[in-house]
């Protein structure tokens, strides 16, 4: 959000604002000056899209991980597997059957619970 606030009362609306994300600009302005601030607002809103896009991902492999770490308890516990041999497991029958890690979790936690 851009917004144009009258020269004498910038510094104050300024600081009152930025902490929500907010851009302003002194009025009056150029209209070099307030293309110049849309272009950084399109900067600033891109890099953000990249930080969620990244923040999703690194949660959803998260949660992969979660998912297999617990389908390897279950292989551990129900079939007497060693861990690296519960891992190997799982990510052999994922590279066989091409499918990610996190079907064959599922698939052995659907079976053994």
């Amino acid at each position: 959000m851009l917004l144009l606030v009258k020269s004498d009362i910038h510094d104050g609306i300024h600081d009152k604002v930025v902490e929500h994300g907010v851009f302003t600009l002194p009025k009056p302005t150029s209209k070099t000056t307030l293309i110049y601030a849309l272009n950084w607002m399109e900067s600033a809103r891109e890099r953000l899209r990249q930080f969620e896009k990244k923040s999703l991902s690194i949660k959803e492999k998260m949660a992969e991980i979660r998912l297999v770490n617990k389908a390897k308890w279950i292989l551990i516990s129900e079939l007497k597997m060693s861990e690296p041999d519960a891992h190997r497991y799982i990510e052999k029958q994922a590279m066989d059957r091409c499918v990610t890690k996190q079907t064959i979790a599922e698939e052995i936690i659907k079976t053994y619970t």
